[in-house]
């Protein structure tokens, strides 16, 4: 018995017997596992959530369920019902045991038989044995346990878990393209009409088109090269890890920069965005509606969450859709053809080069066009759904040409009705000079969408950037003596343990939003602000780093040594041409501004220097083994009762055939494949691998087990493995199941993997 089961008994325990503690177990069971869930959805709902963050939300919550105390996230009745066929694996078949967990339910939640079909089928409430223990148990039919009727308000809760539910459950490829699209089409779309608005609408969306087809080749070798890692598969990895385990620590430095520029300079763009255009449309100047705003976003920092889920994500995302196209629509009659046809480009008709032109239209379509983390974000999700990774690779190339269609639109209709003159003098959005066209229309769905997009996100980008700028700090620890107080008065000592203490830690990562709130109350006051500009410089410096640079180097580095191969591969991507020729075209972005496009001395020396940097850092990748080619051994156990087995093998990110010998307790069996299963796992004492090597560098053996939330656990196994004269052991029970050995192509034309269960 384990201590749990062979403590001293309660007195409840003692009248209700022994099934009475284990139906309080199974249920707090139950509830864990809903809140792990609602826990993951509202992770892959936030922007740029990073590894360390959700490693700690992760950990207090299987601290909380080890210990047996109150979750930190509390599901609803609605949470169980929502999640009962992930949860009712945990349920066993012991009606008893079942009914008990029933009443339990009933004493802590109020529900109708109508509203929980799912629990019903999970706990088996309509089966006759289980209504017959619970009648002798209890007294009373089990059917006492379901109100007759809720209130108003739970009613509404019912509503929005359905809608929830059918969100939430998506076939794998529509919700990689809603989330990627929802993540793609956001605020900085109201800066598109005035970005273009120097060069005219044709002009514009030839450009719109140019970069957004680049996108969709960055955004489809992005989503291949994290459906070729296995990692993001099992286990709690986000797109910082990703981008670590292909390109080196250096990856994920650049990466955290990046995204902890996107983050500052987006909240002062939003927090312009939404100040100017409520000051438009109310009485109230933009400082009053910046400091309310700021307010909000503190409210939501100090709670460290916003709870929103990928469900409410995609409603609110797709209300702003639908905003954007109503908007295009009232617009669209009002549209002149002296507006359409106009074109000033740099050379064409004897015009001179404007590279104050240039320099804002690249940054704005770079930085509209940016959803490419939310490809890693929704991976785990996605590849637990379809393992094959063709859902993750259709649904966000796909998103990307519908963002395209929608831009196009938008631009058409905006820079249509209003002259190119008047766009190119805003510093605010489109929305103003639009309204003043089309009529006060515009005001009431424009603000209905300033509110919901950039009201919403700034308190998401304030909450990343809180993150961020937390993962840097350290962690709180006590001194020797037990306090946490410096042991000297000078500023020094002061400063560390404002930065180790918890309160310190807080303030800290709060000051970051603070300095934009400053930052953009001083702009107002003094008539500086500029809601398209920051998008340019981000769209310049940040993005094509994030959404270009980065996307097709680990492109590279996943086909030499991934893990998987997804169902759908676009063999021209990894084309050196193809690839060179996309790196270069982000990479001499940098260097044009500086040279050219850019006066600003700074901003010269900031692009030249990050362009630098960028050639650099893909000479540290090569020199630390980036693109080393990798041959990968995967023996793969699923904790489920069949205990299904496989195993995977993959050369420079393609099958690799090998001789499999399968020894079991009373038989032997051999194969000749890539991959295959491990028929009667639980009989099966040795696997024997043979194969020879491509030209590889490295060896990675993971054995591992999976468990029913698709997370990756060692499986206790003793590894042997031979390359030409050398031999070694590994218990795979003492690490986490990956073992990596260096190879020797000169030497080591084959290997040998003997894989010994316990």
């Amino acid at each position: 018995m384990s201590a749990d089961e062979s403590a001293f008994l309660s007195r409840e325990e003692l009248l209700g017997g022994l099934p009475a503690k284990r139906a309080s177990t199974l249920l707090f069971a139950v509830e864990g596992r809903t809140a792990q869930l609602v826990l993951q959805s509202r992770q892959a709902a936030a922007r740029f959530i990073s590894e360390k963050a959700a490693e700690a939300k992760e950990r207090a919550f299987l601290d909380a369920l080890a210990q047996g105390r109150d979750l930190p996230v509390q599901p609803t009745i609605q949470d169980l019902e929502r999640y009962a066929a992930q949860w009712a694996s945990l349920v066993s078949p012991d009606p008893g045991l079942r009914a008990a967990v029933a009443y339990l339910i009933s004493q802590k939640y109020i529900f109708t038989h109508r509203t929980i079909p799912g629990i019903r089928r999970a706990l088996a409430l309509d089966d006759a044995a289980v209504k017959q223990s619970f009648q002798s148990r209890y007294g009373f039919p089990l059917a006492d346990i379901y109100a007759p009727d809720v209130s108003r308000l739970e009613r509404l809760r019912w509503v929005w878990s359905s809608i929830a539910y059918r969100l939430d459950n998506l076939p794998p490829f529509w919700m990689v393209f809603a989330l990627t699209l929802t993540e793609t089409v956001g605020a900085s779309i109201l800066a598109l009409p005035i970005a273009l608005a120097k060069i005219g609408p044709i002009a514009g969306v030839v450009q719109l088109i140019v970069l957004g087809m680049v996108n969709v080749l960055t955004i489809a070798s992005l989503a291949e090269a994290v459906a070729r890692n296995g990692n993001v598969r099992y286990g709690n990895t986000y797109f910082g890890r990703v981008v670590a385990d292909y390109l080196g620590s250096a990856g994920a430095v650049i990466l955290t920069l990046a995204l902890l520029t996107l983050s500052f300079v987006v909240l002062m763009v939003y927090d312009v965005g939404v100040s100017t255009a409520l000051a438009g449309a109310t009485p109230l100047p933009g400082v009053v509606w910046l400091a309310a705003l700021f307010l909000v976003q503190f409210y939501f920092l100090y709670r460290q969450s916003l709870n929103a889920t990928i469900a409410s994500a995609l409603i609110i995302s797709a209300v702003n859709i639908g905003l954007i196209l109503l908007i295009a629509l009232l617009a669209l009659p009002h549209t002149r053809l002296s507006n359409l046809m106009y074109v000033n480009l740099p050379f064409v008709n004897g015009r001179p080069f404007d590279p104050s032109i240039l320099g804002l239209m690249f940054g704005v379509i770079l930085t509209s066009y940016f959803g490419h983390t939310s490809t890693g974000t929704s991976a785990r999700i996605v590849l637990s759904r379809d393992p094959s990774g063709r859902s993750l690779i259709w649904g966000a190339l796909s998103a990307m040409l519908v963002s395209i269609a929608l831009y196009t639109i938008w631009v058409v209709a905006v820079n249509g009705s209003v002259a190119p003159s008047i766009l190119a003098a805003q510093t605010g959005t489109a929305l103003t000079p639009l309204a003043a066209v089309v009529g006060p229309s515009i005001n009431i769905f424009g603000l209905a969408f300033v509110i919901l997009g950039m009201g919403m996100g700034s308190i998401q980008y304030s909450l990343a950037l809180f993150n961020q700028v937390r993962e840097w700090l350290p962690e709180p620890t006590p001194s020797e003596d037990g306090s946490i107080k410096p042991a000297r008065a000078d500023l020094a000592s002061w400063l560390k343990y404002a930065a180790a203490s918890h309160p310190g830690r807080f303030w800290l990562a709060v000051a970051p939003t603070g300095l934009v709130f400053l930052v953009i109350e001083w702009l107002l006051a003094n008539h500086q602000e500029s809601f398209t500009a920051p998008l340019g410089i981000l769209g310049t410096l940040a993005v094509p780093l994030l959404a270009g640079v980065l996307p097709m180097l680990m492109l590279v580095a996943s086909r030499r040594k991934s893990d998987f191969i997804p169902a759908t591969v676009f063999r021209f991507l990894g084309n050196p041409i193809v690839v060179a020729g996309i790196y270069l075209l982000f990479v001499l972005n940098f260097f044009l501004h500086g040279l050219l496009i850019w006066q600003d001395p700074f901003q010269r020396l900031l692009a030249l220097g990050i362009g630098v940097g960028i050639v650099i850092a893909t000479g540290v990748f090569i020199r630390r083994g980036a693109f080393t080619p990798r041959a990968v051994l995967e023996v793969r156990v699923e904790r489920n009762p069949d205990l299904a087995a496989s195993f995977n093998i993959t050369a420079c990110g393609k099958p690799l055939l090998a001789d499999v010998r399968l020894d079991y307790s009373d038989d032997a069996k051999q194969v000749h494949a890539a991959t295959g299963k491990l028929e009667t796992f639980s009989q099966l004492r040795l696997a024997t691998f043979q194969a020879r090597l491509p030209a590889v560098r490295e060896l990675k053996v993971w054995v591992h087990q999976v468990s029913a939330q698709e997370e990756s656990r060692r499986l206790p196994a003793r590894v042997q493995i031979r390359t030409g004269a050398e031999t070694r052991l590994v218990e795979s029970d003492d690490s986490d199941g990956q073992t990596f050995l260096p190879i020797d192509p000169a030497r080591d034309s084959s290997i040998q993997v003997q894989v010994e269960f316990s």
